[in-house]
């Protein structure tokens, strides 16, 4: 995102090219956070059902991609088929 938003920067007239920061000057990461979101709907009956969503996270050593932390959270709602929706 900050490579995209220099290079966007530095072809706009707009700003002063004094300000922005020159090339050269970032330092690679060492870390990558990644993850996904998975949606699941449960009926527990004709009028109810339950939404879980299931985060899903890993936090990665780019050096080596070794998985340094990873963890999964569940959030989740019931209520009337017309009234669970987020």
């Amino acid at each position: 995102m900050a490579f995209k938003t220099r290079k966007e920067l530095r072809l706009n007239e707009e700003f002063k090219q004094k300000t922005i920061a020159k090339k050269g000057q970032m330092i690679a990461p060492d870390l990558s956070l990644s993850g996904k979101i998975i949606q699941r709907n449960i009926r527990v009956d004709k009028s109810t059902q339950r939404i879980e969503y299931y985060f899903q996270l890993s936090l990665t050593n780019i050096n080596t991609g070794l998985a340094i932390w990873e963890d999964e959270r569940v959030i989740g709602k019931r209520g009337s088929n017309k009234s669970v929706a987020w």
